[in-house]
């Protein structure tokens, strides 16, 4: 749940002004591509970039895909977390 102050600040929810209607008409633009960059609480900062490929079908279904680049200070910052998963798993 988000405080109130932090709820006033994002504009939610909407002023009582504002129809159901206009916010039902409201479009969003699918984001297919795009970089985020991610404050990780060991690893630190991670910068990745996404693509989110959508089936033809069923377009109400995707798969976020994030990829780091090769050598760069995240692909190194996300080996430690990587690690800590393999120590963790039970052996097969």
């Amino acid at each position: 749940m988000v405080d109130r102050p932090l709820r006033t600040v994002m504009g939610w929810p909407p002023p009582a002004t504002t129809s159901g209607k206009a916010w039902a008409e409201h479009r969003l633009r699918d984001k297919t591509h795009g970089r985020y960059v991610y404050l990780h609480p060991v690893a630190g900062e991670l910068d990745l970039s996404f693509e989110t490929p959508r089936l033809p079908d069923d377009p109400d279904q995707a798969l976020v895909v994030h990829t780091v680049e090769e050598g760069s200070p995240s692909h190194t910052a996300l080996r430690l977390p990587a690690a800590w998963a393999r120590e963790a798993s039970p052996a097969r």
